[in-house]
């Protein structure tokens, strides 16, 4: 039987039409296909929350789990203070074997002091910590809000932290010691200052409440030990930490 040409050519137009847009409404209409759920050795078809999951979101759900592992042996691993309480003890380290002297030291502020130095007079800042401050500067106002006091009751702690670093420090001889840099963008000698008596004073000034932890990388080698000592602080109530 011969097919008139019209008719051919509707014929020809009605199988494009369904080569294309019926094949995009039946992949849009189409039921989706059951995937099995995953078994996992051990766990079988029923095998709790991780045995009903799709393939992808079990691996998901694992991956999330191996990544809170690591990362909590991260911590550990680095002395970083755990929630429930510090991972190193607040006590003094073993000083280097080499220290710098630091003589005649005046007393600038609670983390200031200035000192002679290999023969030069040198302004030190000590690694670590920050103490209240005794000026009105802006870092003051940035302490203020960060501890919730006011201007003036951050000026009255560190006339109390400067006081504090003055009976221990003042017109006396220490050791220095420095960590990886060594200045800063001022020019002050970064450095730990020792006691006589092998007391690490960063640490000293931060566990009775009078300065704060304040790691600044790259300079870091007490800094879990400096933020232990601060907790302990914290919860004795002591210096900055007092019961208002």
């Amino acid at each position: 039987m011969e097919i008139p040409p019209f008719q051919l050519h509707h014929w020809a137009a009605r199988r494009r039409g369904r080569s294309v847009i019926g094949r995009i409404f039946a992949a849009a209409t189409r039921e989706p296909r059951r995937r099995q759920p995953m078994v996992i050795a051990g766990l079988g078809h029923g095998g709790g929350i991780v045995g009903n999951m799709r393939p992808r979101l079990a691996w998901l759900f694992l991956s999330g789990i191996f990544l809170a592992i690591g990362a909590c042996a991260s911590l550990a691993a680095s002395g970083v203070a755990s929630p429930t309480g510090p991972a190193v003890e607040c006590h003094d380290p073993t000083p280097p074997n080499e220290l710098v002297r630091g003589a005649n030291v005046t007393v600038v502020d609670g983390d200031t002091v200035r000192a002679r130095v290999e023969g030069r007079n040198e302004l030190v800042r000590l690694i670590g910590i920050d103490a209240p401050e005794t000026r009105s500067l802006p870092h003051m106002d940035r302490q203020a809000r960060s501890w919730s006091r006011s201007r003036e009751t951050v000026r009255a702690l560190g006339e109390q932290a400067k006081a504090y670093a003055m009976a221990r420090l003042d017109r006396r001889d220490v050791g220095l010691s420095t960590d990886v840099r060594t200045r800063d963008r001022y020019g002050r000698l970064l450095a730990y200052v020792w006691l006589p008596d092998d007391v690490l004073f960063n640490r000293l000034i931060v566990e009775d409440g009078y300065a704060v932890a304040s790691p600044f990388p790259p300079n870091v080698r007490y800094a879990a030990l400096l933020r232990s000592c601060e907790d302990q602080a914290r919860i004795g109530g002591r210096g900055l930490w007092r019961p208002r």
